[in-house]
């Protein structure tokens, strides 16, 4: 279940005020759809937070939560003020023991460029594949 809390939204393992100051994963995607059916299938036993946009992000960690990876959707919204891969940059400036993937619909060759020029570790397409969940779960691992 996905609950409203302090203006993210969090799924965790129960959800609670910790998993707001720190979980998992932190998903930067604005689409409910997907948010849905990564909660669902994908992220089944990793807590989770989710931000709409990269601004969000940006100002989650900078806050002082705490994730261990952080999967930045290319959002193209006419009002984000901060593009994903100026967002990736800023997030491993504020932090730089988290692992930043990239994750798009089409990333063609200026997408992926984009975002391994900011310092994401990868870049998946959406839907994510068995191999990338698989990516993302053993940095979630690795990660302190």
């Amino acid at each position: 279940e996905i609950a409203e809390v302090t203006g993210v939204q969090t799924c965790a393992l129960p959800i609670s005020e910790t998993n707001v100051r720190g979980a998992d994963l932190l998903v930067v995607e604005p689409s409910a759809v997907v948010r849905s059916l990564l909660s669902r299938f994908t992220l089944r036993g990793l807590s989770f937070a989710f931000t709409d946009d990269a601004t969000g992000a940006v100002e989650l960690v900078r806050s002082g939560t705490r994730f261990k990876v952080v999967l930045m959707g290319r959002v193209l919204q006419d009002n984000q003020k901060l593009d994903c891969a100026d967002a990736t940059r800023a997030i491993l400036a504020i932090d730089s023991t988290v692992c930043v993937f990239g994750f798009a619909a089409d990333p063609d060759a200026e997408v992926r460029t984009s975002f391994e020029h900011a310092g994401a570790r990868a870049v998946f397409p959406k839907p994510l594949g068995a191999s990338d969940v698989q990516m993302i779960r053993d940095a979630v691992l690795v990660v302190a």
